[in-house]
């Protein structure tokens, strides 16, 4: 495994609506980046990300999957989470480990009712946005239409990073409008100059001296820009729009190469704050090797050859192998055992986890979803993951109600 610092992580969890493609595209970026030997399918359950055989059957995500690669140097953690509702819940979980979310638009089906829904949860969260809009290579493609409707439904800080070169069965690559190559091919869909200077007024937007140099008429270089894209995506300021087609393996290295430029590293991203219990005051928590440990388990699975498997997305300081951590939650003291990165359904032995890792234990049976593990000596306490009310509900929760007794669970 290449070594890594938390300044070259890059954390991400694809968002849309369901059949928007997000499992494909999870599978192109990881075969493009060399981190799988071939191209994994959901329609044939070769995916890795679809590993669970409810899913192969079904053909789409029924819970979260965690994945990993490493392009140019960044360690980028992917989280391929479900599209439908019914499995919401694994989705809004998957929402507290990452800086960005990356949200799936397909370009044949348009934004969907779970399109909007997912942003908005994003937005709550304070996450980096990216949206990628799939399938530009389908039938009656109105790519213009989409990018209209994009910015009506989402804001005008949604401007486009690259540009189809044609559409559908014409699609043939893309043009990154930030390094603008010349000659540019024929076809392109926009105009890209246009597009070039949307893009660099929005990101300089979050720099006021760089905004002064821009409207100066200074040429900024691509250097220049990078630390401000990184705070623009980080703050909201911009929300860049990409495309590429899965079955054609085109426009997925412009996407890895936003992910490790242009999207925040753990230091970057937004503050995790939570309540010194030795104080009972709300503190911001330093995304340092050095300070104290603290993380938040936001997962839990039972696997059927290692047990039960918790993950947990570290915020601050480290975690070794057998080391005591407090259960914030329960009020006790365990230790970490096997640490362990994952990929799909495979665990991967590590001797520590720094702040921006994802990492799961085996074999700890008190460790739930929302649960706060952190040093001994300095207890820290993270807000629960708040759930919408279920759907549906069982003859219980039919009585509870008819007695006017409150029902405590957390919802499935």
């Amino acid at each position: 495994m290449i070594p890594y610092e938390t300044k070259d992580i890059r954390s991400v969890v694809l968002l849309g609506h369901g059949a928007s493609g997000k499992t494909s595209l999870v599978e192109s970026m990881l075969f493009k980046a060399g981190a799988t030997a071939r191209l994994g399918s959901v329609e044939n359950g070769t995916s890795v990300s679809d590993y669970d055989p409810d899913a192969k059957e079904k053909k789409h995500s029924i819970d979260s999957s965690i994945l990993h690669c490493n392009w140019k140097g960044r360690e980028i953690n992917i989280i391929d989470t479900p599209g439908y509702a019914d499995f919401i819940r694994d989705t809004i979980t998957a929402l507290v480990a990452s800086e960005t979310a990356i949200i799936i638009i397909s370009a044949t089906d348009g934004i969907q009712v779970n399109t909007r829904k997912l942003w908005d949860l994003a937005c709550q969260r304070g996450l980096g946005k990216i949206i990628v809009v799939t399938k530009i290579d389908g039938e009656n493609v109105d790519y213009h239409a989409l990018l209209e409707s994009i910015r009506n439904s989402f804001g005008n800080t949604c401007v486009s990073y690259n540009l189809p070169v044609g559409t559908g069965h014409d699609f043939q690559g893309v043009v990154n409008v930030l390094a603008l190559s010349s000659p540019l091919p024929d076809g392109v869909t926009g105009d890209v100059h246009a597009a070039h200077d949307a893009l660099v007024e929005t990101v300089v937007s979050a720099d006021d001296a760089l905004t002064e140099q821009y409207l100066d008429g200074k040429e900024l270089e691509n250097a220049v820009l990078q630390p401000c894209f990184v705070k623009a995506v980080a703050g909201g300021y911009i929300v860049p729009i990409l495309c590429c087609s899965n079955k054609k393996m085109l426009g997925i290295e412009d996407l890895l190469d936003a992910i490790a430029h242009f999207s925040p590293s753990p230091l970057e991203g937004s503050k995790r704050t939570a309540v010194d219990m030795q104080t009972n005051q709300e503190i911001t928590l330093e995304t340092l090797k050095e300070a104290p440990f603290s993380a938040y388990v936001f997962k839990s699975v039972i696997d059927p050859y290692v047990g039960k498997l918790s993950y947990f997305r570290v915020i601050s300081g480290t975690l070794g192998s057998d080391m005591p951590f407090y259960n914030a939650t329960n009020k006790k003291t365990d230790k970490a055992g096997h640490l362990y990165r994952v990929f799909g359904k495979e665990q991967q032995p590590v001797s520590r986890a720094i702040p921006g890792d994802i990492i799961a234990v085996s074999k700890l049976e008190d460790l739930h979803i929302s649960d706060t593990i952190c040093d001994p000596k300095h207890p820290v306490k993270f807000p629960e993951i708040a759930f919408p009310p279920p759907h549906v509900f069982t003859c219980r929760d039919t009585v509870k109600q008819r007695s006017g007794e409150k029902d405590q669970r957390v919802p499935s």
